[in-house]
């Protein structure tokens, strides 16, 4: 449903801020100052604003296409919008998800420190509790 026509209709008191990046110009558009069921039409939809979507929709930049970067945060650090991360993990014990994982504009990098590390040798071993050998 993302590429061609979207629905926006975000739940009340969740910020929504879509990022569109149409063929020469970039608009952001927060959806809670847009009427209820408002379309935008799209090519393409990236979902999420983080590392990767960025990457990807710059890539797309100068192509012929509507691009639309969609994010469920904000531009800032909103509290009903992270609580959407609440959760447990199971398998690998791991941070909690809402302290490890951002949603908004940046993703996850806005945690980094401005660090993006290589990987370790360690990284490309088989693991038990990861895919078949």
């Amino acid at each position: 449903m993302c590429a061609g026509t979207l629905c926006l209709g975000s739940p009340e008191g969740s910020r929504r801020t879509f990022v569109i990046h149409l063929v020469k110009t970039i608009m952001l558009i927060d959806t809670l100052m847009l009427p209820e069921n408002t379309l935008i039409e799209s090519d393409v939809c990236i979902v999420g604003a983080g590392a990767a979507g960025i990457t990807l929709a710059r890539e797309l930049r100068g192509q012929p296409y509507k691009i639309c970067l969609l994010e469920s945060g904000g531009l800032d650090f909103d509290e009903v919008a992270q609580s959407l991360y609440q959760g447990a993990n199971v398998g690998v014990p791991y941070f909690p998800l809402s302290e490890s994982r951002a949603r908004y504009f940046g993703g996850s990098t806005n945690l980094w420190g401005g660090t993006c590390r290589p990987l370790d040798d360690i990284d490309f071993e088989y693991r038990s509790w990861g895919s078949a050998k």
